[in-house]
């Protein structure tokens, strides 16, 4: 008997560890194919620093804003970025035809999505990274602390998973371009006002004990768009 129970959870480790291997090898794919052609990062990264310029300048805001409108431009940006960056991501798969190997490959269909959602958040990382020195300078708002830090990886976490979600569902859409941000921003509208007001919250001098409620929100929201996206993305892809 315990012979068979250690069989039997050795193969499960085995399992796991195949499983994560996959994980790893969409997503090395994905990042290896950024690094060549990093399409979907660039205009990310470009329109959200214009969109920051357009806001400094043409509607003429002060150098120094405040918290209410230093945390909308941040949210707003970071999930308008992140439109143009998942339609950018999966029009690349879709024109190399990366997504029909992808089907045919002998593995778990989650593990494409998991592998996919990690490029997304790494994306998302990465503009906000841009973004945060980038409101220092432009507006000179202070977010350059771990609280901010910690609700940018939650709304990351979350979006990305939506984003990758979406984006695989409307891929072979001929309006695709339409759909996503349609389909995308109203589910998303939580995260952005949970990320807006607990940011606006910290830059007014809020303690972190006081946003508990708005990152209860985000953590409830990532659980449940990573847990939608988990249970329906076999089907999604192979349609």
């Amino acid at each position: 008997m315990s012979e068979v129970t250690g069989h039997k959870k050795r193969r499960e480790s085995k399992m796991g560890a195949t499983y994560f291997r996959a994980v790893g090898a969409v997503f090395w794919k994905d990042a290896l194919s950024s690094m060549r052609s990093p399409e979907a990062l660039v205009v990310m990264v470009v329109f959200s620093l214009l969109t920051l310029l357009i806001y400094q300048f043409t509607f003429g805001l002060e150098s120094e804003v405040g918290a209410d409108v230093g945390a909308g431009i941040l949210w707003t940006t970071m999930a308008f970025a992140g439109v143009l960056g998942f339609y950018q991501a999966m029009a690349g798969e879709r024109e190399q035809g990366c997504l029909d190997g992808l089907r045919l490959a002998p593995l778990d269909r989650s593990a494409v999505f998991f592998g996919k959602w990690l490029g997304g958040l790494v994306h998302l990382g990465l503009v906000a990274s841009l973004l945060i020195p980038a409101m220092a300078i432009f507006f000179s708002l202070d977010l350059f602390n771990w609280e901010v830090a910690v609700i940018i990886l939650l709304f990351s976490i979350g979006y990305a998973a939506l984003g990758t979600l979406l984006a695989t569902m409307t891929m072979q859409s001929g309006a695709r371009e339409l759909l996503l941000p349609v389909l995308l921003l109203a589910p998303a509208f939580p995260l952005v006002l949970a990320g807006t007001q607990s940011t606006q919250a910290l830059v007014s001098g809020a303690s972190w004990s006081s946003i508990q409620a708005w990152i209860r929100l985000l953590v409830a929201c990532d659980a449940i768009f990573l847990s939608v996206a988990w249970m329906t993305y076999d089907r999604l892809l192979m349609e």
